[in-house]
């Protein structure tokens, strides 16, 4: 699985890998992804309860030796000295190579990623008669909102940008799509910068524009937050001294998220986004989180879009409030907790699917331990109380398994106040044929 950290569908292929259809089965699963996303993807498969996790980072290939066998004209000392200016990036070390021999000198990787840039803006202005300051703007956004789903964005850029931007990024499309360009190409589906470094360096000069925050932020995030959070998120890997531009940007975006209502799909994957993976971030603050305005985007979205569509939807709000309870509960605030889990009762009981059960009994057992933490006896109980009763209706391993869970921790709780908890151990009991040994 390529991005991991990015794909939509993660959990749902991490949970058939670790549940195969048979038990014949021996199933693994690679996980490919940034370096910087280590602790994040290690974390969800720890919260998975995934044991047996080998984790190792790829090594470059030998570029040095690479630089001396393709570029002659380059000395030893200057190949050394391109392999440490491009800290052993491939794709660096190519364009610094191409730099070295066109201008003499080793140039910083802005420098050279710049003048590259450049270069390729300059082939698509003359592809498609349009002016550099406009073809510059456009590619500018892409940067931000890559990959683009050109089928499904297209009349949401066409509501974001001027008619002229949009004519210009028509024409850019139609262009790679006729012959992929030197920066742009197309996957599949989707439109994507060659390498990540090019996209890199467009946005690390496009958010600092004074224009950014003021003009094209608003416009672009109300159709498009995920990809926009995801590609300012990891700006900071490309270069240093802009974390915390980015930092605002987030906070901002999370703020935005709150206060106006989702227009799109990618509304409901953004906030699980933030409540999940970024929660544990400085800009996130879960103070600013408004379940309410959640559930009401959800409604309106659910007038014009059909079952099929909203039946992902209703699964990404599960999460997302699944996600909150659970912050919720670290930050101690009770009743934003229970509004919380209120409202996943409420999207279960409309849509009894086991998308938003397992969301439920997952949220059940977190508000289950923190009521716990907090010596909250009688919300505890009730806690367990539900999800006893959500195993008797759908006696399923997802469910069984925060019931197991739940009633573990609950026969500690019971033990610490001298009571009896026999009845939480023979279920428990009754509970372990049907889960795995641990």
């Amino acid at each position: 699985m390529d991005e991991a950290l990015q794909y939509p569908y993660r959990d749902k292929v991490i949970d058939f890998v670790l549940n195969p259809a048979s038990t014949d089965e021996d199933l693994r699963l690679l996980l490919i992804g940034r370096s910087g996303f280590k602790e994040l993807i290690m974390r969800d498969l720890r919260e998975k309860g995934v044991k047996n996790v080998e984790s190792t980072e790829l090594k470059t290939s030998p570029l040095f030796e690479f630089l001396r066998e393709n570029f002659s004209e380059i000395d030893e000392d200057k190949a050394r000295e391109i392999v440490e200016s491009s800290r052993n990036n491939f794709v660096d070390a190519m364009v610094t190579a191409e730099y070295f021999l066109k201008k003499g000198e080793v140039g910083s990787s802005l420098d050279v990623l710049g003048e590259r840039v450049e270069k390729y803006i300059e082939d698509i202005v003359y592809n498609t008669g349009k002016t550099k300051k406009d073809v510059r703007e456009i590619i500018d956004v892409l940067s931000l909102i890559t990959p683009l789903k050109w089928e499904d964005d297209k009349e949401h850029l066409k509501k974001a940008l001027f008619p002229r931007q949009y004519e210009v990024l028509a024409n850019i499309i139609q262009e790679v799509s006729t012959a992929s360009t030197d920066i742009l190409v197309m996957s599949e589906r989707d439109y994507v910068f060659k390498f990540d470094r090019f996209a890199d360096y467009l946005k690390s000069e496009f958010i600092p524009k004074e224009n950014f925050n003021r003009f094209w932020l608003p416009r672009l995030l109300r159709y498009m937050p995920l990809r926009i959070s995801f590609n300012i998120f990891v700006l900071p890997r490309f270069k240093k001294g802009v974390a915390q531009k980015t930092l605002e940007i987030l906070n901002e975006i999370w703020g935005e998220l709150n206060s106006s209502l989702g227009l799109t799909q990618e509304y409901f994957s953004a906030l699980v986004l933030f409540t999940g993976n970024l929660s544990s971030y400085p800009f996130f603050e879960i103070e600013k989180a408004d379940i309410s305005k959640w559930v009401e985007s959800y409604t309106r979205f659910s007038q014009d879009h059909p079952e099929s569509v909203m039946k992902e939807v209703r699964e990404e709000l599960a999460k997302g409030l699944f996600n909150a309870t659970d912050c919720y509960g670290e930050a101690k605030q009770w009743p934003e907790l229970e509004a919380c889990l209120e409202e996943l009762r409420n999207l279960y009981t409309d849509h009894p699917e086991k998308e938003v059960r397992e969301e439920l009994a997952k949220g059940l057992f977190n508000a289950r331990n923190c009521y716990g933490e907090a010596k909250q006896w009688p919300e505890l109980e009730a806690c367990l109380k539900e999800l006893r009763q959500l195993h008797t209706d759908f006696p399923e391993k997802e469910v069984r398994e925060e019931l197991a869970k739940g009633l573990f921790n609950a026969t500690r709780v019971t033990l610490d106040q001298g009571k009896d908890c026999f009845d939480d151990l023979i279920l428990l009991h009754k509970l372990r044929f049907d889960l795995p040994d641990d």
